[in-house]
């Protein structure tokens, strides 16, 4: 299946990145499971990442989706399902050369100079640099977009800084006073899901930093809806038996009474018949301290 990402930060530095004009689309086949197959043709318009195709070149893919526009749209993972397919669109496109031209993700946007193209031009420069880390940082302030989950995605699993360096850079982003809720519960996500949390590691430098990061989280956020991930991300890193007492008392003591009044607080929230999360880690916390 010609499947379709709407995510392009994946393949940045590792397939060609275009502006593309769509001149043309047809399809080839109708598929007796209700899909339709055939090619889209785009022309190259700038060249962001790679040496090919050439401004000015025209190249086709193969495309594969649904035939009934409304099963489109509950099948968006494969984003030829949510993409208009009409002649003079533009999108960012990352496409590698293998014999033929395959496309691996697409995003439309309205001309050459929006916001999002300004944002992977900024992503390949960084990409090429020798020296990334001041960039990166600059990068992770604001909201999501394509240049933040580029450096989040450098930093946590692209090796783009030591596990230590890339930990420290991310809690700076999270503790920033400018940083929303929502935004700061999304960074703490990416802290423990890549390289920069690791349990066989034992309660290293980075793993405490992590932790209180975690926990200063919880403390700050409590009162918004984000409360429950931030206890959440303190439970999935208390899950390793050999690490939980070390990295609870790394806790500086007055983070550790916030944090303890909180889970007090969302436990008392819970229902009798499903105390959840809250009151388990309230109750390994107290224990460990």
């Amino acid at each position: 299946m010609n499947s379709l990402s709407a995510d392009l930060v994946p393949f940045l530095g590792r397939a060609s990145i275009l502006i593309a004009k769509q001149v043309g689309w047809k399809v080839c086949e109708e598929t007796p499971n209700g899909s339709q197959r055939g090619t889209v043709t785009f022309e190259a318009l700038e060249v962001i990442a790679g040496e090919e195709p050439r401004v000015g070149e025209s190249i086709s893919v193969a495309f594969e989706r649904r035939s009934d526009p409304e099963m489109r749209f509950r099948t968006a993972a494969n984003h030829w399902n949510t993409l208009a397919l009409q002649e003079g669109d533009l999108l960012l496109l990352a496409c590698r050369h293998d014999g033929d031209w395959t496309a691996l993700a697409a995003h439309q946007v309205l001309s050459t100079t929006a916001a999002e193209v300004e944002q992977v031009r900024r992503c390949s420069a960084i990409e090429k640099a020798r020296s990334p880390i001041e960039a990166l940082q600059e990068t992770l302030g604001g909201g999501r977009s394509i240049l933040r989950d580029y450096a989040v995605q450098a930093l946590t699993e692209r090796g783009g800084a030591s596990r230590e360096v890339a930990a420290e850079m991310l809690g700076r982003a999270i503790e920033s006073a400018s940083a929303a809720p929502r935004d700061r519960a999304e960074l703490a996500d990416r802290l423990i899901a890549g390289r920069l949390f690791a349990p066989a590691r034992g309660a290293d430098p980075t793993n405490r930093r992590v932790f209180g990061i975690l926990a200063r989280g919880l403390g700050r956020d409590a009162g918004s809806e984000f409360r429950e991930r931030w206890i959440d991300l303190l439970e999935y890193c208390l899950r390793s038996e050999g690490i939980r007492g070390a990295l609870i008392r790394s806790v500086p003591a007055d983070v550790s009474a916030r944090v303890v009044e909180v889970l007090h607080e969302a436990a008392a929230d819970s229902s009798k018949d499903d105390p959840g999360t809250a009151e388990a880690l309230f109750n390994l916390w107290t224990l460990e301290e």
